[in-house]
């Protein structure tokens, strides 16, 4: 598809707009765009482009929208000519400007996702990461890049990696444009998947200035039927990264400029990481005392492990995580993490949790956080360990002082389409076949 190439109107400017909001923030879900019932059809236009964008984040001490220019995002359409693909439940056929982060995208087994990706990626106004890696601590050599290819990648999905369809060797240049079309098998299992750019090159950076969006098959708690009378809510966990002290002067990737030329083998100042659930920090979910909710979380960050506890936060208590789901796959038995054990998410990872509400005027916490398997400062973790405060977050929910709704017991069974198995504990006698695989990567071809 070729479409014309026009100038472009973004904009870098020198200071930022600070908007004034409550604190805490009410938790929002993103945007969720459904297919047509009638065709089985959900057709999108999606065209990438440098945005302005709201961004939460802590200037002195207080969490602060600020409008940066910075981003990487998709506005979007419905192309549905009948109006019955939906945006929040409601037929419509609307399009939007970018938003951050994506619009989540619902489908059904059986159904066609059609995207229509326009790059738009031209004048680019940001200073990009050394996609290579090569040297993280002097400023990439290159001159800053102007334009970028671009392509789309599903997290889970059972689909062709050739063709139109979930082909990540395609690249998509600037003035460019490609139609995805995703068959979702009759065979998916129910629950929460990830897209995202995944050109070689600068998926990194793309990802993390915002390119990616939720995807729903089904229902994102991978539609258990135990859990069908549960409050249910999907949780993109991403971070940014922002540059210079306390007041927050630019949104930038992993990496940034110094501001002497890019020539000049100076260091880059160290990072200022923070994470934010559905783009917003530290959000607050009220709720009846007892509520339980099911939370499905994907870790939306790329090359970053992330790390979550509960607790009550009221009682200083810590308490168990109980798992139902795991990328889009049921548990028949749910897990229990012990109360204290930390949970660890690896980039592009999805989980279910079951998350109750404490007693009236009492705050029960998920905290977040940016770490590795092993503790050990890592890249994983940007290399700080304990994590930065900036880089930890969390959700609160808060209970009312209305009537306490009754108490929800853990299930001991699950009943689902689809079951996540684990193969660990296989009868010897039923395994035909056992093949050892080793895998290896070369950083300089990274």
């Amino acid at each position: 598809m070729n479409i014309k190439k026009k100038k472009n109107s973004f904009f870098r400017p020198s200071l930022f707009q600070l908007e004034d909001r409550l604190t805490p923030s009410a938790y929002v879900e993103p945007i969720v765009i459904s297919s047509n019932p009638n065709t089985r059809i959900l057709d999108l236009t999606f065209t990438a482009h440098q945005s302005q964008q709201p961004l939460e984040t802590l200037v002195n001490g207080s969490i602060t929208s600020i409008l940066t220019s910075d981003f990487l995002t998709y506005a979007w359409q419905i192309n549905d000519g009948n109006g019955v693909s939906s945006v929040n439940g409601v037929p419509s056929s609307i399009s939007s400007g970018d938003t951050y982060p994506g619009p989540t995208l619902k489908v059904q087994r059986g159904d066609i996702l059609r995207i229509r990706m326009i790059n738009d990626l031209d004048n680019l106004t940001i200073d990009t990461v050394n996609p290579e890696g090569a040297s993280q601590l002097t400023p990439p050599s290159d001159p800053p890049v102007m334009e970028e290819p671009i392509n789309n990648h599903v997290h889970g999905l059972h689909i062709s990696p050739t063709g139109s369809s979930d082909n990540v060797l395609l690249s998509v240049p600037a003035g460019m444009g490609f139609v995805y079309e995703y068959k979702i098998s009759a065979n998916q299992p129910d629950g929460l998947y990830w897209m995202h750019n995944h050109r070689h090159y600068f998926s990194d950076d793309q990802i993390a200035r915002g390119m990616s969006n939720m995807l729903i098959v089904g229902a994102s708690d991978s539609n258990i039927s135990q859990l069908a009378a549960l409050p249910s809510r999907t949780m993109a966990l991403q971070y940014q990264n922002l540059a210079d002290q306390g007041l927050v002067t630019q949104y930038i990737s992993d990496y940034r400029r110094a501001s002497s030329p890019s020539t000049s083998p100076v260091a880059i100042p160290a990072p200022v990481p923070q994470l934010t659930i559905n783009a917003l920090m530290n959000p607050t979910i009220t709720v009846a005392p007892g509520q339980t909710e099911v939370w499905s979380i994907v870790n939306m960050t790329p090359q970053t492990n992330a790390r979550f506890t509960l607790k009550n936060d009221s009682t200083g208590a810590d308490l168990p995580i109980v798992i139902v789901a795991q990328d889009g796959i049921a548990y028949g038995t749910p897990v229990t993490i012990p109360a204290g054990t930390p949970v660890y998410m690896p980039s592009g990872a999805r989980y279910s949790i079951l998350v109750t509400a404490g007693s009236a005027g009492q705050n029960v916490q998920l905290s977040y956080s940016a770490a590795s398997n092993t503790g050990a400062p890592t890249q994983l973790n940007f290399g700080v360990n304990p994590p930065d405060p900036n880089f930890t977050g969390f959700i609160n929910l808060t209970s009312t002082l209305s009537t306490a709704v009754p108490s929800f017991p853990t299930p001991t069974t699950l009943t689902a389409e689809r079951f996540y198995q684990d193969l660990s504990v296989v009868p010897a006698a039923d395994i035909a076949v056992n093949r050892s695989f080793t895998y290896s990567q070369n950083p300089s071809n990274y």
